[in-house]
């Protein structure tokens, strides 16, 4: 597997070396690189009081039995995010760029039943690196070549580790001043340590062509008669409610083009901004352990339409037909297609808050297996608020899951989440964080000890000090009550008093 990717890249590096030659790359003297960066970290000391059960199953007939537990602990934690970007221009029409991004985090001791609002605490590492070399071929042309290296290490569920290389080439091209079209190709293999049957290999290649529709404007004339000076509307009085008339009359504009210097004219949009693109693409992927692979078309289309200055509205519905080359029980390989649509509305109700709608539809239909198909919709309300030094969100999810034949470890399902953010500063350095989440998960049908229905509450507070631009303390306290319906066993109370150490960079 490594030699077939070192090929790949040699072969793609090699294009790239032909292109640097056919363009004239300058000296490496005439090379310009700047890095931006961004490091945030928090290191942390949590006490936590945690009240939870624990089932055993007795002998001789392994009769269910809960017992009650608790523990005091105290964890000791790092959770750190580096984002670091280097863009060098090595001349006129080449540029390099090299991207990191990294999460580490580290827990002492591990919880893996502990939650808290912005993550479990165990150890995991989410590395991705991208090198990206680009040339430009004329004035409408742009090549591009990319490789991906990503390792993912998350112990609380290592079946999941994996290592990943990929490398990507991409060809743009703009026939007009607002149509473009991209051809693009990539290769990936993937490694999963602790689970060779779903290590993969994967090309795809694609097609997309996107076009910019600007606005359209109607331009009504003012007549002669009705030309004037604000002053002179404000002042004169009419039949008309004094204000339409100074916004009719005054709100003139020059129309594009018009020979005469005197006309005025009032401008309506009468369409807005659009943006379309259309993408198709052929995945193809091998596993490499256990003999077996899929073909997948699909086709996208994405729409994004400014209604106003203050108003957007999105459409994406990707669709794709995936089949394998031998379905398989064993590992859940099943021919079948899929249909996303997702319909998004953005409106800036004012410079202070921001309303964002979001409705997604997500259906699965299999060829043979129909006891797999399922649907998911999500209703997602996002709620922004920014005004003097305060700033709130309080957004609302809903995401229904249905199965053609629900079933064990298939059930249909019903989530109801609500999340509350608020941040005001007392003054320039103290400042007061608040995050609380509720939600409601709901199964209609299987419940057992690992799929049962429940009601969670967490809610934390903090007031942090800031020491300088890039440092800062914070105390803070958070609450978790989680209660099951019928299996109770599952119930968990947690509090945990925190300390923390905040960097930023």
């Amino acid at each position: 597997m490594a030699n077939n990717l070192r090929r790949t890249l040699v072969r793609l590096a090699a294009w790239g070396a032909v292109l640097a030659v056919f363009c004239g790359a300058i000296p490496a003297r005439a090379a310009k690189f700047s890095a931006e960066w961004t490091y945030d970290s928090r290191m942390s000391v949590d006490s936590t009081r945690k009240d939870y059960a624990e089932v055993e199953y007795a002998e001789p007939d392994y009769t269910p039995v809960t017992k009650l537990k608790a523990y005091d602990k105290t964890f000791i934690s790092s959770v750190n995010d580096l984002s670091f970007t280097l863009k060098g221009d090595l001349s006129e029409r080449q540029f390099l760029d090299v991207k990191e991004t990294l999460h580490y985090q580290n827990y002492r001791p591990e919880d893996y039943d502990a939650y808290a609002l912005d993550s479990y605490k165990y150890t995991t590492v989410d590395h991705l690196f991208n090198l990206t070399y680009g040339v430009s071929v004329g004035e409408a042309d742009v090549l591009q070549l990319d490789y991906y290296n990503n390792v993912y290490r998350i112990p609380i569920d290592n079946i999941w580790e994996y290592t990943s290389n990929r490398a990507k080439l991409r060809y743009t091209h703009r026939p007009g001043e607002y149509t473009g079209i991209a051809m693009e190709g990539s290769y990936e293999e993937r490694e999963y340590q602790n689970d060779r049957a779903s290590n993969y290999q994967e090309g795809i290649v694609s097609l997309d062509l996107s076009t910019f529709l600007p606005e359209r404007i109607r331009y009504t004339p003012v007549g002669n008669t009705s030309r004037g000076d604000r002053s002179t509307f404000e002042n004169i009085p009419t039949g008309i409610a004094t204000k339409k008339a100074v916004d009719h009359y005054t709100n003139w504009t020059r129309r594009p083009g018009e020979p005469d210097p005197e006309a005025k004219f009032l401008a309506r949009v009468t369409r807005g901004d659009l943006y379309l693109t259309l993408v198709g693409d052929l995945k193809t992927q091998k596993r490499t352990t256990i003999d077996n692979g899929f073909y997948q078309p699909s086709a996208t289309l994405r729409a994004s339409y400014e209604v106003d200055d203050r108003t957007k509205l999105m459409l994406e519905d990707t669709y794709y037909t995936r089949k394998h080359e031998d379905e398989s029980d064993t590992y859940y390989l099943y021919n079948h297609t899929s249909n996303r649509v997702s319909l998004s509305g953005r409106h800036q109700a004012s410079e202070r808050l921001l309303h964002i709608l979001t409705l997604t539809d997500e259906r699965y239909a299999h060829t043979v297996h129909d006891d797999q198909d399922y649907t998911v919709d999500t209703f997602l309300w996002e709620n922004y608020f920014s005004g003097g030094r305060t700033a709130a969100s309080l957004n609302f999810q809903a995401t229904l899951t249905k199965y053609g034949t629900p079933r064990l470890y298939y059930a249909d399902s019903n989530q109801y989440q609500v999340v509350l953010g608020y941040d005001y500063p007392f003054t320039p350095t103290w400042l007061l964080h608040l995050k609380d989440e509720w939600i409601d998960m709901s199964y209609e049908e299987f419940e057992d000890l690992l799929y049962s229905s429940y009601v969670r509450h967490t809610w934390r507070v903090g007031v942090e000090k800031r020491l300088s631009t890039s440092q800062g303390l914070e105390l803070g306290f958070q609450s978790k009550r989680e209660r099951h319906g019928e299996f109770t066993a599952n119930n968990v109370t947690e509090k945990s008093l925190i300390f923390s150490w905040l960097s930023h960079f």
